[in-house]
């Protein structure tokens, strides 16, 4: 293991294997990090478009599998690894962004897979209609033959997203800004009516512990019809289940390689998410008002879900607060139309520039008891507005601190949520994400000392004709209330997910409800003026260090007494016996103010046991000291302060932004660097932990129009350089439009973020905040094929984790350690139109030896991500432990 960590550049000492280049760097990528994080690449590459990254070449010097040659439709196997099928839209058409001849020359009939027990993985087989008139394909159905004892074998048909590219970014996407069709979700019928040239189908396959050790030889069988004459055929599928066990459980390893504790996590936002299930339920909860009847019940619940569309060029057609009310109440139906002239509706606006909520009160009470959530967006000449319950758990009026349950908690939604989170628990998720102490986890309000403030008016009249500083000097009242967060510890616990994330002090403004004299409740929106942390640098403002002062220290106390008083509640315990822990989340802020808030929480804890210990998970971005620190020669000591700052014993987890090493990786010196300092937090303190993570404007990514190859590359690299694992924003973070809807051709219709009204500007790539498309809960959940991507290559980062604790000879080893060598950035983005042989199994180049694996010797990484992905996997599929 050693030689393994040297030749990856672990260790000053070096073998001399003169074939291998140790963590080779990209030359010729570099950029300028400013204060947004952004890039000056050279984007020349993608200026043909027959030679982008996702163009779909097909096999080029293959001949085709002649026992197909009657077939109407023509089948191969691809990996689970890469993009098989890819349709731009031209002038209203679909046009396969590929070679259709080439597909037809893919001579890979028989699907050879090697499993272990209790291993997630997967393959495609891609089906191309041989005819171009579709209309003669129909009920084209698939299914498995043979012996499936204890092994799940499922097919499903993938379905093509309609994506909206953006048009700011789309260098990271090399399609030109192209508007696609990509496939990325799954069909949960097995028949369908095909309506693409090529349609991939999915194939799911896990055995479990009880699995007879050896080959399975099935047939995947595919039936349908063409011009009215039904049609046969069977795929040959070989599944060797290995006798060894695959584990994602925790355990402390010998490899200090691959770190343990491996998960893949994507920030879940249940309110957006649980939404997109369509069978949950809208609950009553007593935060609702008591005005409550039937009548109001059937208007909130008619829009759970429900978009409307039209033309904007329509004269009907008005932008207005008037128009908009009367589109939702000209659309209801049944007793909510019929009573609705005993409610009165009001549009609010929400500080969106396209989200509004409509506000329904009872006329003969003026008593609230529903609000709509309303978001509209317009694309093209298409106008559509979405409607929604908002999910508030206050109104004005109402104690914020009485006892509530989100809905998505409340017990008619446990099924919802068993298939909601299904896919994270699959993943190893860490950690569950609520949104802050504010109508959420926690709930709280603030209450002056002043006897004179005794209504609304006068506390607004105070808090406006005051500063920040001298309101908040004058001493105040801050009660908490934490059932809600208890309520969310116990979900985390039922699926043994470790940790719950939520804001404590964020950048930007400030919110919060106060009580007037009179013991009324009222909300304060954003305090005008107000940034408790500075949005250009992310250091606390003075007013953010009064608010630490007051606000975040009583929580902080309060918190801290909560936590102990439940230190023996059963509910929130793992199943390892810990309870769930809380953690306070950073967003991109600087490391000083991580550590303000921190030793305030440490220093205002009823007692030292760590049992009533808040912890810190913070993301690092362009406000990070780190960030100014990694630049293209890093002097020893900036090198050593880096080392401080991962090593901080305020910062629990640290995630770091993949492109901050991306944009300066001229050198191998510079990721070595980060590598070694991950390698050093690890080593001083086990509880710590380190991941990698990305967002929206980055490659390589996990989009809707990326390669599969990205999704698995981000998770390897993150293993290799010896962090914890990756984190996506987000699992469902939707925008604007449900984009869960299927349109008339059975597609989800995802528009990639909000367009501003007006702008036509889509600022991020589409897919880039969400990985399940909702669905049917009873069948757990609709997820993307790039989740599932996620859950498998976490199950190849295990495997290969066990393959090095366990032992491998000497030939096996160099082997593994050429490939793990050859994983990093690489010089150029695009595969070339005929340079991916690895991904169409060309016959001369089915030998994983022939890949030219041993022959790279320059200081850059000269493989694409694809082949990195394809070789490591590939490698990792064949050996076996000692």
């Amino acid at each position: 293991m050693k030689k393994l960590l040297r030749l990856l550049g672990l260790s000053a000492v070096a073998l001399s294997i003169p074939t291998v280049s140790c963590s080779r760097i990209a030359s010729g990528i570099g950029g300028n990090i400013n204060n947004g994080g952004s890039d000056d690449y050279d984007m020349s590459e993608f200026t043909n478009p027959q030679k982008n990254y996702n163009y779909q070449s097909g096999a080029v010097n293959s001949t085709p599998d002649n026992k197909q040659n009657n077939n109407p439709i023509y089948g191969f196997f691809g990996s689970q690894y890469f993009t098989y099928a890819i349709y731009n839209k031209k002038n209203g058409t679909k046009e396969l962004n590929g070679d259709k001849q080439n597909y037809l020359k893919v001579n890979n009939p028989k699907l050879e897979l090697n499993v272990w027990k209790e291993q997630s993985s997967a393959a495609q087989l891609i089906l191309v209609n041989k005819f171009d008139n579709l209309s003669k394909y129909t009920n084209l159905k698939v299914s498995v033959d043979g012996d499936q004892s204890n092994l799940t074998v499922e097919p499903k048909f993938e379905k093509f997203i309609d994506v909206y590219a953006p048009q700011a970014n789309n260098n990271y996407l090399g399609n030109n800004g192209l508007d696609q069709y990509v496939p990325d979700a799954t069909y949960q019928e097995n028949e369908i009516v095909p309506k693409n040239e090529v349609q991939p189908v999915w194939i799911n396959f896990k055995a479990d512990r009880a699995a007879k050790t050896g080959t399975r030889n099935l047939a995947l069988k595919i039936d349908y019809v063409y011009d009215g004459k039904e049609y046969s055929y069977s795929y040959d599928m070989a599944i060797t289940i290995d006798s060894k066990v695959l584990s994602l459980e925790e355990k402390n390893s010998s490899n200090d390689l691959i770190a343990d504790n491996q998960s893949f996590d994507a920030t879940p936002y249940f309110v957006k998410g649980m939404a997109e299930f369509n069978n949950y339920k809208q609950v009553k909860t007593n935060s609702y008002s008591d005005a409550e009847n039937n009548t109001g019940k059937a208007i909130f619940s008619e829009y759970s879900g429900k978009t409307l569309s039209m033309d904007v060029n329509s004269n009907d057609f008005k932008l207005n607060n008037d128009y908009l009310i009367k589109l939702f109440k000209d659309s209801l139906s049944g007793d909510a139309k019929n009573s609705s002239d005993n409610y009165k509706f009001e549009l609010i606006e929400d500080g969106e520039y396209t989200s509004f909520f409509i506000k329904i009160t009872n006329k003969s009470n003026e008593q609230d008891f529903a609000y709509i959530n309303q978001s509209y967006k317009i694309v093209g000449n298409k106008f559509s507005v979405d409607y929604k319950p908002y999910n508030s758990t206050w109104k004005e009026g109402q104690d914020p601190t009485n006892k509530y349950i989100q809905q998505y908690l409340a017990e008619p939604n446990s099924k919802v949520m068993d298939g909601y989170l299904e896919p994270l628990k699959q993943a190893n998720q860490s950690f569950l994400y609520v949104s802050g102490f504010h109508k959420n986890a926690i709930e709280y309000y603030g209450q002056l000392k002043k006897e004179t403030l005794i209504d609304k008016n006068s506390y607004y009249k105070y808090l406006l004709n005051n500063s920040f500083e001298e309101t908040f000097a004058n001493g105040w009242d801050w009660k908490f209330n934490f059932t809600g967060l208890l309520e969310h510890m116990k979900l985390a616990a039922k699926y043994n997910i470790k940790e719950i994330h939520l804001n404590t002090m964020d950048v930007g403004g400030f919110s919060f409800n106060f009580a007037t004299g009179d013991d009324t409740y009222r909300e304060l929106g954003l305090y005008s003026g107000v940034d408790l942390v500075s949005t250009s640098t992310g250091k606390i403002s003075s007013q953010g260090n009064v608010y630490v002062k007051t606000v975040h220290t009583q929580l902080a106390k309060q918190l801290s007494k909560f936590l102990i008083d439940n230190k023996d509640n059963k509910d929130i315990q793992l199943k390892n016996g810990d309870n769930v822990k809380i953690y306070s989340t950073f967003d991109e802020q600087n490391e000083s103010s991580i550590e303000t808030i921190m030793k305030n929480f440490k220093e205002n804890a009823v007692s030292d046991d760590q049992i009533n210990r808040v912890y810190s998970y913070a993301f690092i971005g362009w406000r990070s000291e780190i960030t100014k620190l990694i630049k293209k020669n890093i002097s020893a000591n900036d090198e050593k302060k880096i080392n401080d700052y991962i090593s901080s014993d305020y910062v629990d987890t640290y995630v770091m932004q993949s492109r901050m090493l991306k944009e300066v990786l001229d050198n191998n010196f510079n990721m070595e660097v980060i590598r070694k300092a991950i390698l050093n937090r690890r080593e001083s303190n086990k509880v710590h932990k380190f991941y990698f993570y990305n967002s929206w404007n980055n490659y390589p990514g996990a989009f809707i129009q990326s390669d599969y190859s990205e999704t698995a590359w981000l998770m390897l690299f993150s293993a290799l350089m010896g962090a914890n694992g990756f984190v996506r924003f987000a699992y469902d973070h939707y925008a604007t439009v449900n984009q869960g809807s299927f349109d008339e051709n059975g597609l989800p219709q995802i528009y990639s973020t909000e367009k501003l009204i007006g702008s036509g500007n889509v600022d991020h790539e589409a897919g880039q905040d969400f990985l399940t498309y909702g669905g049917d809960a009873n069948n757990n959940a609709l997820i993307s094929i790039r989740m599932q991507v996620n859950i498998n290559i976490l199950n190849h980062i295990y495997k290969l984790k066990t393959l090095l604790n366990s032992g491998l000879n000497v030939v096996s080893e160099n082997t593994l350690i050429r490939a793990l060598s050859q994983v990093g950035y690489p010089v150029s983005r695009l595969i070339e139109k005929n340079n991916n042989q690895y991904k169409w199994y060309e016959s001369e180049n089915n030998d994983i030896e022939k890949f030219n694996l041993y022959s790279s010797t320059s200081n850059n990484f000269s493989k694409t991500l694809g082949q990195q992905v394809y070789e490591l996997i590939s490698i990792i599929d064949k050996l076996k432990g000692e």
